[in-house]
């Protein structure tokens, strides 16, 4: 009979050998396995976007909005910490809106857009409105991007080695 001495490195292993975690880490699959954005997805369909595809090597994005932009962005004002870059985005684009409604008031009642002038608003609303949604869209394109870079980061993971108990052997091979 032949006998075999394997070393078998955990977690706390790694932490404290850096040549080891190195191995583990340039041999670990950082291609995720699932629909990692579905719940960037289902964030922005709650502020009024339905993204319906994206490229993070081209930085491209699809989207449908199927909410108006006063719409859209009372849900990010209602729902999004003020601390959030959607919830400043939102806030701004709201006082454009506003601006737009005194513009185009009758110079008395200044919260109401007077009917002499409704063609003109909706036109420059519309113009504001589509570039509302394309500055949304581009908000979520960044929340997939930076969510993919954290998912297929060292940090990720050690943190999914540690939340498995992973074990690995001196090739750095998981067992």
């Amino acid at each position: 009979m032949r006998q075999i001495k394997v070393n078998i490195y955990n977690h706390s292993d790694l932490l404290e050998n850096e040549s080891m975690k190195d191995k583990v880490l340039s041999n670990w699959n950082r291609t995720p396995d699932y629909e990692w954005w579905d719940f960037v997805y289902e964030d922005a369909q709650k502020a009024g976007l339905k993204i319906t595809e994206f490229d993070l090597y081209r930085f491209k994005i699809s989207y449908e909005n199927y909410d108006s932009m006063q719409e859209s962005i009372n849900m990010i004002l209602n729902n999004h910490g003020k601390d959030c870059d959607t919830f400043k985005m939102a806030e701004s684009y709201q006082s454009e809106r506003d601006s737009l409604v005194c513009k185009f008031s009758d110079g008395v009642n200044t919260d109401k857009v007077a009917e002499d002038y409704e063609i003109a608003f909706d036109d420059e609303v519309d113009e504001l409105e589509k570039e509302y949604f394309k500055e949304l869209s581009e908000e979520y394109l960044g929340l997939l991007t930076r969510e993919f870079e954290y998912l297929t980061s060292d940090e990720a993971v050690m943190e999914s080695i540690k939340c498995n108990d992973y074990e690995f052997d001196e090739d750095g091979d998981l067992v």
